[in-house]
């Protein structure tokens, strides 16, 4: 692996470190409400992305739709192989990611614990935005080479 490579993936590692006990405080000091800073966060800098012409959810008609440009947008910067969506009924759904380029590294090194992947919080920002309802911030499964997360509306 090449030097950049590897110095590439070793910056993700912290950028997710960093996220994940960003999540953790929000967790310990603000409880689930603390959740709809971050989404709202998330989804306000996503649209600032789209403002460059990299991304075109803003007109998605849907959910789903503005999940398969995410995925399209992933894809195409050689991120992660796949993001699917699977319905589990009208207001909950499994996220998973397959072949995240920081997965491998990320996993073993991060404590994964308790948090959740940075692609499904942006997947529960556009559940936010498309729904109307704010969503559950769930913790993800972390395998190798990507995340399982179920998104679904929030209960408070």
């Amino acid at each position: 692996m090449s030097e950049l490579i590897s110095s590439v993936l070793d910056v993700g590692a912290l950028y997710h470190d960093l996220l994940f006990s960003y999540q953790r405080a929000q967790k310990l000091y603000h409880g689930q409400r603390g959740d709809n800073y971050v989404l709202q966060s998330t989804l306000n800098f996503l649209l600032r992305i789209e403002e460059q012409g990299r991304i075109d959810i803003e007109k998605s008609q849907s959910f789903e739709e503005a999940i398969l440009k995410f995925a399209d947008f992933l894809k195409k910067g050689k991120i992660i192989k796949s993001l699917t969506l699977q319905e589990l009924d009208p207001e909950q759904y499994t996220l998973r990611v397959e072949g995240c380029i920081f997965a491998q590294k990320v996993h073993k090194l991060v404590n994964t614990k308790d948090v959740t992947c940075p692609y499904a919080m942006v997947a529960m920002s556009l559940y936010n935005k498309f729904k109307g309802k704010p969503a559950t911030e769930r913790e993800s499964l972390y395998f190798e080479s990507g995340t399982q997360t179920t998104i679904e509306t929030a209960s408070f």
